[in-house]
């Protein structure tokens, strides 16, 4: 419920619409809906006659926190609520049949490649995570940096079953309904004009429609046969945080420095180590000036993982290679 709650909450940050900050109830099943992506659960209402009425968010979370929810005498668990028409609520598109393999996506897959997703960019391809079906591989790219998560995750792979980008506002509904240790069942359905995703979680069930545009060709962007540089393991992500944040904060356009002995450095003219990476490097001299919060964010999305750092120049970007993860750094232009 807690999913259908929060869609609700979202409309007045996308619409003025008055119905969509309302949860749609009919005695069974709770639904909420922000247009362009809806979500269902099983809800149970005692005393509902009516067909079905939509309430409220503020008053339905404020009734289920007295117990399951009755409706009596125009009043939810005692709450005076005002319902408007069921009529007046946008109906959920029926999906077409499923056009592809099912594909298991986890809360830390999900968010690790969110962190990597362009927000409000003017290519609108990149404001969203693709699934693809065909590679089994779920990415996040902003043109400066990818991170994805490949492998494992869909039975069985489908060569022709293609490719579909989830829009942030459904990415970050799924994140913020997955448990840790729950996994969304995620299936395409292929329509004459519209491309729909769809994710279970549980009873829970969300639907939004794919962003209609063609995906770069992400695996052309980097090559786990670039040169090892060295392995490393991050556990601790804190004193990494604390260069980021004395990068930001002494020379926000210069960022952090990576060089051959596996330290960060920051700073323009200042290249006294600052934090080593554990692990291990080789002796060959290289140097990568990176944007600090996207050096952070790769190192937070292998974190506790074996991971191998692959370079091929001073000019190409940065590859950290952890089993089914890799994020690519592009380097700064100075």
């Amino acid at each position: 419920m807690k999913t259908i709650l929060k869609l609700a909450k979202s409309w007045r940050k996308k619409h003025v619409i008055p119905i969509l900050s309302h949860v749609l109830l009919d005695g069974n099943t709770a639904r909420a809906t922000d247009i362009n992506t809806w979500a269902e659960c099983p809800c149970s209402v005692t005393g509902l006659n009516t067909p079905a009425a939509a309430f409220p968010w503020a008053g339905v979370e404020a009734a289920m926190k007295s117990g399951p929810l009755a409706w009596h005498d125009g009043k939810l668990n005692g709450y005076a609520v005002e319902t408007l028409s069921a009529e007046e609520f946008p109906v959920a598109p029926t999906l077409p049949p499923q056009s592809g393999p099912e594909f298991g996506l986890t809360r830390a897959d999900l968010q690790g490649v969110m962190l990597a997703m362009a927000h409000q960019d003017v290519r609108y391809y990149l404001n969203g995570v693709l699934i693809d079906f065909a590679a089994g591989a779920v990415v996040g790219c902003d043109g400066q940096r990818l991170h994805l998560v490949n492998g494992g995750a869909v039975v069985p792979k489908a060569p022709k079953a293609g490719q579909f980008i989830m829009q942030d506002s459904m990415a970050k509904l799924v994140s913020a309904s997955l448990g840790k240790r729950d996994t969304a069942r995620v299936t395409c359905h292929k329509g004459n004009d519209t491309d729909y995703i769809r994710a279970m979680i549980g009873d829970t069930v969300i639907c939004g429609k794919a962003i209609d545009g063609r995906y770069p060709n992400y695996d052309k962007v980097y090559s786990l046969d670039a040169a090892l540089r060295g392995t490393i393991k991050i556990d601790d992500l804190k004193p990494f945080q604390n260069v980021v944040r004395d990068a930001k904060r002494i020379d926000s356009y210069y960022g952090v420095v990576l060089r051959q002995d596996g330290a960060i450095h920051f700073g323009a003219e200042d290249l006294a180590p600052a934090v080593p990476l554990p692990g291990t490097f080789g002796k060959e001299p290289w140097i990568i000036r990176a944007t600090a919060q996207y050096l952070m964010d790769a190192l937070t999305f292998v974190q506790g993982k074996e991971t191998r750092v692959l370079n091929a120049n001073d000019q190409s970007s940065i590859v950290f290679h952890a089993g089914d993860r890799v994020a690519v750094v592009m380097p700064m232009r100075t």
